[in-house]
């Protein structure tokens, strides 16, 4: 697998972590609306990551070892992210449509952080992961 390929999606994936763990980067919103931007921002980069995955697997580039690779270590951590990033987006949506239906606007409550925790975790495992991918394949340039 190209190195830069693999830098391109580790890059992408340490930026969403470091704003999902921040919220710098939403800092001018109403949390609620920050935490719904963050979740569906990171929807598309999760749909980014898997369509570049699939390329890979099905293309001609990859070896079968570095194909074996990519199913076995890289498809579960992006089946898991996904189911992730959806429960993490379901917690903040019934967050904010309560602080929109009762105009109360109520702290971030702890399923919606444990759940943004779990994705966090999750995107970082994936991550790692992505960068070994350069160092186990063959095909690294």
């Amino acid at each position: 697998m190209r190195k830069t390929e693999t830098r391109y999606i580790v890059v992408v994936l340490l930026l969403l972590i470091i704003a999902l763990s921040s919220g710098c980067a939403f800092k001018n919103m109403k949390p609620e609306e920050g935490a719904v931007t963050a979740g569906y921002e990171s929807s598309d980069v999760i749909k980014v990551i898997g369509a570049k995955y699939i390329e890979l697997i099905k293309g001609t580039e990859l070896t079968v070892e570095e194909k074996l690779y990519l199913r076995t270590k890289i498809g579960p951590l992006l089946d898991k992210a996904a189911d992730m990033q959806l429960k993490y987006n379901d917690a903040v949506i019934k967050w904010a449509k309560n602080n929109k239906q009762t105009g109360i606007v109520t702290p971030i409550p702890a399923d919606v952080t444990a759940k943004q925790s779990d994705y966090t975790k999750t995107l970082g495992e994936l991550m790692a992961s992505w960068t070994s991918a350069t160092t186990k394949t063959k095909g690294a340039k």
